[in-house]
């Protein structure tokens, strides 16, 4: 052997030769079955491979990988194994001269094969995966890192090699091929699962931009083909390798795969979605922000598609009297794992990003044709709205539990940016729909949104209303711009929370989550005494509804109502600090807990609150808050308690928000006045008076256009059907009045400047009687 390397060494041109005799010996050795001789013949194709320069191996390699060939194609297992042992030391020889037409077809394939070997006994089953393994590893290896060769992230090349991978992690995870340690102790002390997937995290750590798809798709493949979506633990484990192994910039790509591959099983088995749904939120609560990449309305548009679809199968089949418990519970769970995937998506987007997916969720969000506009409670039948469809309700709860899912994330800076009018309405409209579990998500939207403290802990049963406990609110004074939108919305947000706790259908949980949006607004607005003043108006109002007799409430919803109001003006007094104002409400509650303890907001607003039997006027006056009581202590804050002389008069919506729009007309209107007054003291300069613009006076001026264009089609026509003699004395006519102002304005000009400019201050000096006529008269603001 030492002469063999010698004369290698010393004659390189003779390597073809040599490994053409060499491959020609050990082809008939191996046809012959003399293995003895075929592994000297692979032991001195070793050497040599090792003992030759890098410029001299393309002489030999193609010998060699032959050779190489012959052994893989043989049935033996040792051959096969000896045959990949010896393609991983070429593998691992780093050559410097190019090769144009080395290809490594066969080897992929075959490698890939072996992967998937089954027959004969576990020993040979371990050897040859495990040989099949190494030989893939090498062939990555050696092709990878060389332009000059074809391109190993083919899909040709990825569909053999990935589902192969995969076959082998998902076999060794079931602990078939473990049993005998002996088996492995004997041949190698590496993992067949733990090598495929070092295999795998090297693929997909290599794969660039136009590569990455190549290995997601058939992976998907084999999950769809092996039915290892359900249950998902192995499909959860392979793509969290693969989100840990890719590129960050690359991440939104794999995001992108599984939603399309969700398309495509649209109208598979719900538990196969819920599957790679639940798969889907593992793999963005993994990636950054980044991960969704720049079609963020068109991933949640994916999402919200396949909530819908998924809410009208399971009523369709229930339509159709065919439905299954067990295919309504996979439905159930596909429809909650989308709503955790939206919000797994939502953390990961910036703020800015939140708002318009809030907007885009609401836009799907389904209502009643009748959009409530004049909903009065005055009546039982006031209450009937416009019948939905059970698939509607339905989806109106999946959209607000993605709403709320979302706004649980988002973190507001400005209200009025937060929400848009559109967005406003809506989510108030959804406060008074039919479904009472509905309204409450509505409710629960608004005060996340609101509260930008944390307070909302401290106000709920485990706070504020829990006696005897002090509790510190975080308090900041409010923006201009949040104050200003409090006062532009103040008026339709009370309508809806009045017309919402007036609901018959409303639970104790409803009226709590209707108390913690008044205390969050308080909490944020506590510097403004006016608007606070305006909603202790509307908890007074809410206790004339506990109170009216024609209102067929339950009993357990006018204790929670009237616990209400002493939650709500006990958080008012605390954070006004008016001594007056918290002993009253702590004696109305401490009278309370002594004689009609069901009134206490501790036990009342509680849902395991007792039903008890209680009719509007069983109540003590002595129980109830009168509101000349707290008008009287708001003053000492500075507040005008005038507002408060009678409770919350509710209204039909068309009339509030036509007052809204007046008042907003009227202050606009008084702060251009005071704008336009020029201030006495010198050297401040008046504010340049602003336009208001109002509804009616853009509808005037696209009326003045409309009728300035009939004016216009008038004439054209009497101009088309008068005689010539009428059209000839109208140009006449119009001639003689324009010679006239050309001759007004050219005498004008001929008068001489002074004597114009006398006879105009004459004119001004003289206009008053009594006075002289050469006495200047200046204003008293120019004078010392």
């Amino acid at each position: 052997m030492d002469k063999l390397i010698f004369y290698a060494l010393s004659s390189p041109e003779k390597l073809d030769r040599i490994g053409a005799y060499l491959a020609k010996k050990l082809t008939r050795d191996v046809e012959r079955k003399r293995f003895g001789f075929v592994f000297i013949t692979v032991e001195a194709l070793d050497q040599l491979l090792l003992a030759c320069h890098a410029p001299n191996l393309n002489l030999f390699v193609e010998s060699f990988l032959k050779m190489v060939q012959k052994l893989l194609e043989s049935s033996e297992a040792d051959l096969q194994v000896l045959g990949s042992t010896s393609f991983v030391k070429f593998a691992n020889i780093e050559e410097d001269t190019p090769s144009y037409h080395r290809r490594y077809d066969f080897f992929v394939s075959k490698f890939s094969a072996m992967c998937w070997f089954s027959s004969g006994n576990e020993r040979d089953c371990f050897r040859i995966r495990l040989a099949g393994l190494k030989g893939l590893q090498g062939v990555v290896r050696k092709t990878v890192s060389d332009d000059l060769q074809a391109n190993i992230m083919d899909d040709t090349h990825m569909s053999k090699i990935i589902p192969s991978l995969l076959f082998v992690m998902e076999e060794s995870s079931k602990s078939k091929l473990t049993s005998d340690q002996d088996m492995q102790s004997s041949n190698t002390e590496e993992d067949p699962a733990s090598l495929a997937e070092s295999c795998l995290r090297e693929l997909i750590n290599r794969a660039s931009y136009g590569n990455i798809k190549s290995i997601i798709n058939p992976a998907l493949t084999h999950f769809d083909k092996s039915e290892l979506w359900v249950p998902n633990e192995f499909a959860l484990k392979v793509f969290k390798i693969i989100l840990y192994s890719v590129q960050n910039q690359f991440n939104y790509i794999v995001i992108e795969k599984l939603l399309s591959h969700l398309d495509d099983h649209i109208k598979d088995n719900a538990k196969v979605k819920a599957s790679i749904v639940q798969v889907l939120a593992a793999c963005v609560e993994i990636a950054s922000n980044s991960s969704i990449g720049p079609a963020v309305l068109e991933v949640f548009n994916t999402l919200l598609r396949h909530l819908r679809s998924s809410v009208d199968a399971r009523f369709q089949t229930e339509k159709q009297n065919s439905s299954n418990d067990d295919d309504d519970d996979d439905e159930i769970e596909f429809e909650e794992s989308l709503v955790s995937t939206v919000g797994a998506f939502a953390a990961v987007l910036p703020d800015f990003q939140k708002t318009d997916i809030m907007m885009f969720i609401m836009g799907k969000f389904p209502l009643p044709d009748d959009r409530m506009q004049n909903i009065h409670h005055s009546s039982q039948e006031s209450h009937d709205h416009t019948r939905m469809l059970e698939g509607d309700r339905v989806l109106q709860k999946m959209l607000l539990q993605c709403l709320l899912s979302v706004a649980q994330s988002f973190i507001s800076i400005s209200l009025a940016t937060t929400f848009s009018p559109t967005f406003l309405e809506s989510v108030l409209q959804a406060t008074i729909v039919e479904d009472s579990a509905v309204r409450k998500l509505a409710h629960e939207i608004l005060y996340s949104l609101l509260d930008r403290h944390g307070n909302v802990n401290k106000l709920g049963d485990n706070g504020v209303l829990k006696r005897g406990e002090e509790i510190d609110l975080t308090i900041e004074n409010c923006s201009k711009q949040d104050l200003i939108f409090f006062k532009k919305n103040k008026d339709e947000m009370l309508w809806y929370l009045y017309e919402s706790a007036c609901m018959l259908s409303n639970s104790v949980e409803n009226i709590l989550a209707i108390y913690l949006t008044l205390a969050v607004i308080t909490t944020e607005v506590a510097t403004d005494f006016e608007l606070i003043s305006s909603i202790v108006q509307l908890a007074f109002g809410l206790q004339s509804v506990a109170l009216d007799e024609d209102l067929v409430l339950p009993s357990m919803n006018r204790c929670a109502l009237h616990a209400l109001v002493a939650g709500y003006l006990h958080v008012v007094a605390h954070l006004t600090g008016i001594q007056d104002l918290e002993d009253y409400v702590s004696l109305i509650i401490q009278l309370r807990e002594k004689e009609a303890d069901f009134l206490t907001p501790e036990r009342a607003l509680k849902s395991t609150a007792n039903c008890i039997v209680l009719s509007a006027h069983s109540i003590p006056k002595h129980l109830l808050f009168d509101i000349s009581n707290v008008r009287e202590a708001l003053p000492k804050v500075g507040c005008d308690g005038r507002s408060l002389k009678t409770p919350y008069k509710h209204q039909p919506l068309k009339d509030v928000l036509n007052h809204r729009l007046e008042s907003a007309s009227v202050v606009s209107n008084v702060d251009n006045e005071i704008d336009a007054n020029p201030p006495s003291s010198p050297g401040i300069h008046p504010s340049t008076p602003k336009e208001s613009i109002t509804f009616q006076m853009l509808k005037d001026i696209v009326s003045v256009k409309q009728s300035k264009l009939l004016n216009q089609r008038g004439k054209d026509a009497k101009h088309v059907a008068a005689s010539f003699t009428e059209i000839a004395a109208d140009a006449s006519a119009r001639t003689l009045e324009f010679n006239f102002k050309v001759l007004t304005v050219l005498d004008a000009l001929n008068t001489p400047l002074q004597s114009r400019a006398l006879s105009i201050s004459t004119q001004s000096l003289s206009s008053n009687p009594g006075e002289e006529t050469y006495v200047m008269k200046f204003p008293g603001q120019y004078v010392y």
